[in-house]
């Protein structure tokens, strides 16, 4: 009887650890996957904006004009200077002295 109890107190655990490790399997995939989606939004958010400032910096355009087409929300509140890069919505632009853009950054990264 007592051999009994005791391989039936072993399932009983050895089902609640496995149920518990299934179940963080399955918390940690949906936390991966809300990461994912937030960055697959980012991402395409910085595309649209590059892809709507792109001719103009192929002009020439002023800064103002770049940053103004850049602004897809056209939310000026948004618009701020850090590390030597003009952020606008989800991408930093880096310009010139002269205002002519010298490179393009994420604006997540921060990094040049």
């Amino acid at each position: 009887m007592e051999k009994k109890i005791i391989a039936i107190l072993s399932l009983a655990i050895a089902l609640i650890i496995s149920n518990s490790y299934w179940l963080f399997k399955i918390f940690d995939a949906g936390v991966t996957q809300a990461y994912q989606s937030v960055s697959l939004e980012d991402n395409k958010f910085a595309l649209e904006q590059l892809i709507r400032i792109f001719p103009l910096v192929i002009k020439g355009a002023s800064k103002s004009e770049v940053i103004a087409a850049a602004d897809i929300d056209k939310n000026p509140n948004y618009i701020f200077e850090k590390d030597g890069a003009t952020v606008v919505g989800k991408i930093g632009i880096i310009f010139d002295k002269n205002g002519k853009v010298l490179n393009v950054i994420k604006a997540w990264d921060g990094g040049h």
